[in-house]
């Protein structure tokens, strides 16, 4: 069985996105990680434990992964440098 190349294919190969990106997080969502992130009780310890994690996933309705990951990149993009402007 081999692979033909038509017209059809050629149509979806030149719409298919280049660089497939996951979608950015809703506007509503940031901003809950963020409240967490900049609250007073967690400014100097950013890292939210299991139940921490548990609330925000339950507020935001998004998965343990990516709260770590949002954490992980916010740590490094916006909590560094607000430390560093201290």
């Amino acid at each position: 069985i081999g692979f033909e190349w038509n017209e059809h294919n050629n149509n979806v190969a030149n719409t298919a996105p280049f660089n497939c990106r996951a979608p950015k997080l809703p506007c509503e969502t940031v901003s809950i990680l963020k409240e967490w992130l900049f609250s007073p009780e967690h400014f100097s310890q950013p890292y939210p434990n299991a139940t921490e994690r548990a609330v925000l996933m339950e507020r935001t309705g998004i998965n343990e992964r990516q709260v770590n990951n949002w954490f992980r990149n916010a740590r490094q993009r916006i909590w560094k440098k607000k430390v560093q402007e201290m």
